[in-house]
């Protein structure tokens, strides 16, 4: 096994490669979300720090948004917002347990949702922020919370109508408002398609490793990710998840998870749902919980999701659509 880099030889062999020609290869990864209304290819800028290669953890912004500032947004990112506030509502025992571990004993947790429309994490997140605040001060929690997203984010702005103005922010910008914000590279199947480089791909998830690690031993940390890392595909016979990869489960492992099921973008009314914590110790647990948020995402929008837990599964169901789709 090969020694692990540092996190100064990880930047600079990041630091390499052409600053442009990365963002256009991140550019990819969020090709289908520009479909999204609210989301649009942003210009290069070399002056961003969100568009340098060797970058992959951006801080909060300081001082903290304030609950009150920050509410405005999640109806402007999508109309179910509300019902997203409401379901952590509903669990107010389980935000006294957050809070009180994370600021009493340093548990770590993890919030896992599955991967509908690019910012669901983000929403999910952020009316976890708003609803807590009696348990967890905005402050504290941003400082004790990160998202874990797609470097596809890096090169997206968002056009939004905050009461009654339009407002056009980088959409990494928008998680900063509340939470620090971690990119990568996904590996799943569809993005292996893309043929990115290797070594751009290996340096910035090691790199994303090493930093995830340092952000847990801090203690009392709250990591958020949509660990499908491409939207579940919607096929003839419903949606599918692909497997999680054993990189992604590593990341998890050890801590409690809350696992959300979240439907906001199909033709039944938006749901979404607050799971029984899972406690993540082995691959085993993890495919386990990627079933039980399957399960409840096909109760409430009355469309079958699948989480496939080998790659092989996946494929078979992509193909089958593809050779369907053709002959029709």
């Amino acid at each position: 096994m090969s020694e692990l880099r540092t996190q100064a030889e990880l930047e600079a062999v990041l630091h390499r490669f052409d600053a442009e020609e990365v963002f256009h290869m991140q550019a990819r990864l969020s090709d289908r979300h520009t479909e999204k209304s609210i989301l649009r290819t942003m210009p290069f800028d070399s002056h961003k720090d969100f568009h340098r290669p060797e970058r992959v953890v951006f801080a909060p912004f300081q001082p903290a948004w304030s609950n009150t500032a920050l509410q405005p947004f999640g109806p402007a990112v999508h109309s179910g917002f509300d019902l997203i506030m409401e379901a952590w509502r509903r669990v107010p025992s389980l935000l006294a347990i957050i809070a009180g571990e994370m600021r009493n004993h340093g548990r770590n947790f993890t919030l896992v949702t599955n991967h509908g429309a690019l910012f669901d994490i983000g929403l999910v997140h952020g009316a976890l922020r708003i609803v807590i605040e009696d348990c967890l001060p905005a402050d504290v929690f941003t400082e004790q919370s990160t998202v874990i997203v797609s470097g596809g984010v890096r090169t997206l702005e968002a056009v939004l109508v905050v009461d009654g103005v339009e407002v056009v922010i980088p959409a990494i910008e928008v998680l900063q408002f509340f939470t620090r914000v971690l990119t990568s590279f996904p590996t799943t199947i569809t993005v292996k398609s893309l043929n990115f480089d290797p070594d751009l791909v290996s340096a910035s998830n090691e790199l994303v490793r090493l930093s995830h690690r340092q952000i847990l031993e801090r203690g009392g940390q709250l990591l958020a990710v949509a660990p499908s890392a491409s939207e579940d595909r919607l096929l003839l016979n419903g949606k599918h998840m692909q497997p999680l990869k054993n990189g992604t489960m590593d990341l998890m492992m050890g801590t409690w998870a809350l696992p959300v099921a979240v439907t906001l973008d199909g033709e039944e009314p938006s749901a979404c749902t607050i799971l029984e914590p899972h406690w993540l110790d082995t691959h085993e647990s993890c495919h386990a919980m990627m079933e039980a948020i399957a399960r409840q995402c096909h109760r409430q929008s009355l469309v079958e999701h699948t989480y496939h837990r080998k790659p092989r599964l996946y494929e078979k169901a992509l193909a089958a659509y593809s050779r369907r789709h053709h002959r029709s």
